[in-house]
């Protein structure tokens, strides 16, 4: 009888022992369950973080792109308008060079009235350029985009 009063107790204790170990394996795994849903919600936090700065960079890129494009379209406007004032100054209408200085010295109260006229008008380009009203019936070549870019 002494050995199956000690077998029984000895039962008993290998028993509680496994409850006890089951208790505190199924504790700690609710233990790591909490912790991995705080990582988890970290983890969400950081990915809709990470997702608006893409959202805002491709915004950012395509403005970039947006202006890029318009600079570009600008430098090729301007590129050719001042190609046109070379030739103004250094092609003659019939297609051959000329000296604009040359004819300067030769008839200078000519170049004169035309640098005066070409001043006013750039003058007047400056005025619509920082809010001028444009008056009616005004037409200025010169300024043609000034007027059309919807300053009036």
């Amino acid at each position: 009888m002494a050995f199956g009063l000690s077998t029984k107790i000895i039962s008993v204790i290998v028993l509680l022992g496994m409850i006890f170990w089951g208790i505190s394996w199924v504790t700690g795994l609710r233990a790591d369950l909490a912790v991995s849903e705080q990582n988890n919600s970290i983890l969400q936090e950081t990915v809709d973080t990470q997702n608006n700065t893409i959202k805002t960079l491709t915004e950012d890129f395509e403005l970039i792109t947006a202006s890029n494009k318009n600079l570009t379209e600008t430098i090729q406007k301007q590129t050719a308008r001042v190609d046109d004032l070379h030739k103004k100054f250094n092609i003659k209408a019939n297609g051959h060079s000329r000296d604009f200085g040359d004819i300067a010295r030769a008839k200078p109260v000519l170049i004169e009235r035309l640098v005066n006229k070409a001043s006013k008008n750039v003058t007047r380009c400056f005025e619509l350029a920082t809010g001028a009203k444009i008056k009616e019936n005004e037409r200025n070549d010169e300024c043609k985009d000034i007027i059309r870019s919807g300053t009036k």
